[in-house]
């Protein structure tokens, strides 16, 4: 029986490897964070030939794919992304949560203070897994990004030498895999190119006259934007700028040349992690001038990228997917200005509030550990030594919470896990057994959260969706209109690429998009 198995593996991996001719030598997914479908539409005609507009019309493009997360942390919804399922198998329903049997915070990606190279807390393979599993581990996996978090999980559980983001303090390339020492990466870092973009100014691309901003009615400028940034200690506000984008997008391409990426018969994976958040105060809008510039830039930068795999390569050999984990929403007084219901929670607030009920009733104490994330994290210690039913309490908090302003619902643990009929999906398939708070909130539609450091971040709900682009190997062109969601990605990649999809995954291939020979 067993060898009978064996042989039947064998067979299996021979006819995968024997066509494999018909699938990409290599996969280059390109996360974009806070590019939205509207963006892409309202800022096209200042689009050039060979980036956004290649993308748009010759491959397939699905405009509002529903994010798989209801988590605001973008990592959670990466997760779902390369293992094709949600937070509610995959396990990473924020960055951090509470282990209430520990009495203490969990990391989602970190070991103290040190990023995890294999991460035991993503309880599913994903893509890359798959693919090293499948091929003996002889694949290339490679992630290079501005976000450490991000690359964790682009890499999965894979033991991989490829793994790149940029210290903002020296500027350099580091590897999250210390025994790397490639004197390419020495001989790139050497040259310096960070410290170089420091000492320029961040300008206009275009004519101001020609952006979005100026059709909208805004104030006008009586000059152009300029932007410096020699003066701050380290490069964290350089990468939080166009000059951030175009160092990713230099080292993937001296990456892929110098470690040969796409050049054998094994089956290469690169995920590159782009950015449209801006350091800059002003950009708050996704349609002002500096936003549709970082845009611009960034365009530029992908036509270049594409142009150099497709030369290097061939583009019947490579695979692009594009895509975003989550948009930046609408700030609150924009929508305000278009007399959009909108407004700022605040989970700070919130903590203050329910713990003077809660000791107005039941004597002094910290009776809610924290908010994070959507989540209301109870005392049980506290709640236990006052004889308080955790049940009780978690129904006493989701009661009180629903009569604040912005609040849409609030779903107990209690709810969640024994009838969650007529809960919304994207709550349910965030919600984990093990490491969900117990309170989950939804937001009013048009709501934000102000975050306890001052800064503005847009939640995530039902509606929120982002843009999808698959261009090139196997890739059927043309705009499809079809509800799908983000867990779909990772097996239809998996099937373009012939392998099995991860083992978790709940997604759906998505077949429109696949060429039929």
């Amino acid at each position: 029986m067993g060898s009978r198995f064996l042989l039947l593996g064998w067979l299996l991996l021979s006819s995968s490897i024997l066509s494999r001719a018909e699938s990409p030598k290599l996969v280059v997914l390109i996360v974009v964070d806070q590019l939205s479908a509207d963006q892409l539409l309202i800022f096209n005609p200042n689009f050039e030939e060979g980036g956004f507009v290649k993308l748009l019309s010759k491959g397939a493009y699905l405009p509002q794919v529903k994010v798989s997360s209801l988590s605001a942390y973008s990592g959670s919804a990466f997760a779902s992304l390369v293992t094709g399922t949600t937070p509610q198998n995959h396990g990473i329903v924020s960055n951090f949560w509470i282990d209430s049997q520990k009495n203490g915070i969990v990391s989602a990606n970190r070991n103290d203070t040190a990023y995890l190279d294999k991460n035991p807390r993503l309880l599913a393979s994903t893509i890359t897994d798959e693919l090293s599993r499948l091929f003996l581990g002889k694949s290339k996996i490679g992630a290079i990004g501005l976000n450490t978090d991000l690359l964790t999980w682009a890499v999965g559980h894979s033991n991989t030498n490829y793994s790149y983001s940029i210290n903002p303090v020296t500027g350099d390339f580091v590897s999250g895999n210390t025994n790397n020492s490639s004197v390419w990466v020495t001989e790139f870092n050497s040259k310096g190119f960070s410290q170089m973009y420091k000492q320029r100014e961040w300008g206009p691309l275009n004519d101001l006259n020609s952006y979005y901003e100026s059709k909208l009615g805004l104030p006008s400028r009586t000059t152009p934007f300029l932007y410096r940034f020699a003066e701050p200690a380290g490069f964290g506000n350089l990468f939080q700028s166009p000059f951030g984008n175009t160092l990713v997008r230099d080292f993937a391409v001296a990456m892929a040349y110098n470690e040969k990426f796409g050049k054998d018969q094994t089956p290469d994976f690169l995920t590159i992690q782009f950015s449209l958040k801006s350091s800059i105060k002003s950009s708050r809008s996704p349609y002002n001038a500096e936003s549709e510039d970082m845009l611009l830039r960034l365009d530029h930068e992908l036509a270049g990228l594409i142009r150099y795999f497709e030369d290097e390569l061939g583009m019947d050999n490579v695979l692009f997917i594009l895509t975003s984990l989550k948009n930046g929403g609408v700030a609150p007084e924009i929508a305000a200005k278009n007399n959009i219901p909108a407004g700022l929670f605040s989970g700070r607030k919130a903590v203050s509030l329910l713990n003077l009920y809660y000791m107005a009733a039941h004597g002094s104490g910290k009776y809610i550990e924290t908010y994070h994330d959507g989540m209301f994290f109870l005392n049980h210690k506290l709640l236990k030594e006052k004889g308080i039913s955790i049940s009780d309490a978690r129904q006493q908090t989701a009661d009180f919470l629903i009569e604040m302003s912005g609040i849409k619902q609030s779903y107990t643990y209690d709810r969640l896990i024994n009838n969650p009929k007529g809960v919304p999906s994207l709550i349910t398939e965030t919600f984990n057994v093990k490491r969900t708070g117990d309170v989950v909130i939804e937001l009013e539609p048009g709501w934000m959260e102000e975050l306890d450091n001052g800064m503005i971040q847009s939640r995530p709900n039902a509606s929120c969706g982002v843009p999808v682009i698959f261009y090139g190997a196997g890739i059927k062109p043309g705009a499809l209109v079809k509800d799908c969601q983000t867990i779909d990605i990772a097996p239809t990649i998996c099937n373009l690429l012939k392998i099995p999809y991860p083992n978790g995954c709940t997604g759906k291939l998505i077949p429109e998009i696949i060429k039929v020979d």
